[in-house]
């Protein structure tokens, strides 16, 4: 790629971007500037605040770019690349202030064909739709939505701050009162939202910016859903999102995992009580396990108690985050504004501004505006509306395109347009919702559909398959009577009593069936009430209600010992067996 080297074609090239006037650039133009690097130039006007380092560095590359979007919005800096496009801080030209401005990319869309582009479009105007139906002090505020060059972008309040995220990432845990205080806060700003009918669907450290003052705002409502006026979705999550599990899986509920389309406010409750556990611990609550291990871990496990990481944190605020991250969706704490109430007495004394050495070196004040008028015209650079050069150090994977300025990610930016420029690359964040990675291979994908079956069975009733998993149509095998058969050699004869220990293995089971139950799926309890804690089930599913099965009855089975082979897997805290064949079924007396 062509680079500017000497400081001529760099003031000549500022002129021709219409970032600066021929006026503006007099004192810059001497007789040694066509000697003078334009390094060195740059450094100048970075210095004298004409430049920001963000347009220094891509124009130190030598080829025009508009960093204007419509005549009324230029580009400062870049804040960050997110799942759904890139987010930069921007000077509204008539006004003279700072804004936050997220433009689609629709070009750099995952999956397969324009739907996923246009279920992308909608649901960027749902997240416009849904911030704008908010006004509260911890929320981010939408200003307006427009297009340039056919991409859509949203104008929004700027933060002068920095991500919960990269707080806690760099500087270690918070104090307990100042994380109950920030968690606090983005409960009544959540509650606001509850309110409003949305749920968020993505509530983690890096959505929440801590400002100045120490005020939290919420942001990032691109999952955001409107509960009660379904009007309003578009029907975007069923449209696009069907088989897609949306959110991000350090902080998703249990149940967001079966249907991202079906959860309530209490999902957003349990995210919030991995943020608190996040920044009490300066850890997620299930650490270094793979993607589908996480998943499980969030519907079967606890977490490490946080007074074990941290024995100085009060034993209330530790049960308060335990309840927000019950399993099941009735044991939390029900809503925001309770969770709120419920943090108060644990956010004394008042924490106070956040540490000056801790916050972002630059500043809103960093940033000198007025310096140009708008442009007297608009050049069209690319498709996608969207700069076509990014700097290097933008926001860090995982995080959400935070609107805010990072002192680590601008001053490298400077460093590196005051040396020898290096290749621009693009920063692309983690998407936030959750789909297998191109050339991750088949394996991870059938991995991630057997992973859904096994996890639907803890929240799902039983013949009601979950949206996000879509079985193969059956093909009922012809009936063939069954056959006695031995347990395979990779099934584990274990007791009823060990058998909620065996979740996802195959093994096989010896019992006297108790009841029989089940209008689609039929049930064979161990207990006569099938509702009872120590039940046990073996689950004969249609496909394998054939031949002699085909329709069982209380006399054939009730009081029978039977032997089956399967996997085992939970049902509302019921263990039961699974059979793939009806051949692993057999009456023993």
């Amino acid at each position: 790629m062509k680079t500017t080297t000497m400081g001529t074609d760099f003031l000549t090239l500022i002129e021709d971007t219409q970032l600066l006037s021929a006026k503006q650039l007099a004192e810059y133009r001497t007789a040694q500037a066509q000697n003078v690097p334009a390094t060195e130039l740059a450094t100048r006007l970075i210095r004298d605040r004409m430049l920001t380092p963000f347009q220094a560095k891509v124009l130190l590359k030598g080829k025009p770019q508009n960093f204007f979007l419509t005549t009324k919005y230029k580009i400062l800096d870049h804040l960050g690349t997110g799942g759904m496009g890139r987010v930069y801080l921007c000077e509204h030209l008539i006004l003279e202030r700072l804004v936050a401005v997220k433009i689609l990319t629709v070009n750099g869309a995952t999956g397969a064909g324009a739907t996923t582009g246009q279920g992308l479009i909608e649901r960027f105007y749902r997240e416009a739709r849904a911030v704008a139906a908010l006004d509260h002090r911890n929320i981010i505020r939408v200003f307006d939505v427009e297009q340039t060059r056919g991409a859509p972008f949203m104008v929004m309040e700027y933060v002068d701050g920095i991500d919960l995220d990269k707080y806690v990432s760099v500087h270690g845990p918070l104090e307990s009162n100042r994380a109950a205080e920030y968690v606090r806060q983005a409960a009544e700003g959540l509650e606001h939202a509850h309110q409003a009918g949305l749920i968020h669907r993505d509530i983690k450290p890096s959505n929440f910016l801590l400002d100045r003052a120490g005020g939290i705002r919420l942001l990032d409502l691109g999952l955001a859903r409107f509960l009660v006026d379904s009007r309003r979705n578009q029907g975007v999550t069923e449209l696009y999102d069907a088989n897609v599990i949306l959110g991000t899986v350090d902080y998703m509920a249990p149940e967001q995992a079966i249907d991202s389309s079906q959860v309530d406010i209490r999902a957003d409750i349990y995210s919030l009580g991995c943020t608190l556990y996040f920044l009490l611990t300066g850890k997620v609550v299930f650490e270094s396990e793979a993607f589908t291990q996480k998943m499980l871990a969030h519907q079967m496990r606890d977490p490490i108690p946080i007074r074990q990481r941290r024995p100085e944190v009060p034993a209330g605020l530790e049960a308060v985050a335990k309840l927000m991250m019950a399993k099941k969706p009735e044991n939390r704490i029900q809503t925001p504004g309770e969770v709120a109430e419920a943090l108060r007495e644990f956010a004394v004394p008042a924490p106070g501004l956040p540490d000056t050495a801790r916050m972002p070196k630059v500043s809103a004040r960093s940033f000198r505006l007025g310096l140009c008028p708008a442009p007297t015209a608009i050049r069209s650079v690319g498709s996608s509306g969207s700069m076509q050069i990014t700097p290097k150090n933008g926001l860090r994977a995982g995080s959400s395109g935070a609107i805010s300025v990072s002192a680590d990610d601008t001053l490298a930016d400077e460093r590196e347009t005051l040396s020898e420029p290096a290749e621009v690359e693009e920063d692309v964040e983690e998407e936030t919702e959750i789909r297998p990675r191109a050339g991750v291979g088949i394996w991870l994908v059938v991995g991630a559909l057997l992973l859904a079956v096994i996890v639907a069975g803890v929240f799902w009733p039983s013949g009601a398959p979950p949206v996000a998993v879509v079985p193969p149509p059956e093909v009922k095998p012809t009936p063939k009577p069954p056959q006695p058969v031995k347990p395979p050699a990779s099934a584990v004869v274990v007791s009823l009593a060990d058998a909620a220990s065996k979740i996802g293995e195959r093994v096989t089971v010896q019992y006297t069936v108790g009841s029989i139950g089940g209008k689609v799926n039929v049930y064979l309890n161990s207990n006569k009430e099938f509702t009872a804690k120590d039940n046990f089930a073996v689950v004969l599913s249609p496909k394998v209600q054939v031949g002699k099965w085909e329709k069982p009855t209380p006399e054939q089975f009730v009081g029978k010992t039977i032997r089956a082979t399967g996997v085992i897997k939970m049902n509302k805290d019921i263990p039961q067996l699974d059979l793939l064949n009806p051949q692993d079924l057999e009456i023993v007396n």
